[in-house]
């Protein structure tokens, strides 16, 4: 339960992040929610990968929907791969950014307490 609910959470706070910023920034959420909030690494990886992988690839689907598509066709020609399989390794590449992210914060929240038990 509590994976599902930080995968919202990391997707709607990401969403607000790259709405405003560029799209590097995407990894403040997750290091925040990893610094703070996340119990265990693999929670912290598995929530903020989730929450960006259904996220970039919603914008990306939405993107080429409501566009012509020619980009994301173009993109697909020049890899030789489908545009859902384009769209699919578009969330793969932030949802891996995203994990990567949380599990960061994660660690460092945990050297932060071992640092306070010495």
């Amino acid at each position: 339960m509590r994976v599902i609910l930080f995968t919202g959470l990391v997707a709607l706070l990401a969403f607000g992040v790259q709405s405003l910023f560029p799209w590097w920034t995407l990894i403040i959420p997750p290091v925040l929610l990893g610094l703070f909030v996340y119990r265990k690494g693999n929670e912290a990886f598995f929530s903020s990968f989730l929450g960006l992988l259904l996220l970039w690839i919603i914008h990306a689907g939405l993107q080429h929907a409501t566009s012509s598509g020619d980009m994301a066709a173009r993109m697909a020609s020049t890899f030789g791969i489908p545009i859902v399989v384009l769209l699919l390794a578009t969330g793969v590449v932030g949802g891996l950014l995203a994990g990567l992210a949380g599990l960061s914060g994660f660690y460092l929240q945990r050297t932060q307490q071992k640092k306070r038990r010495n």
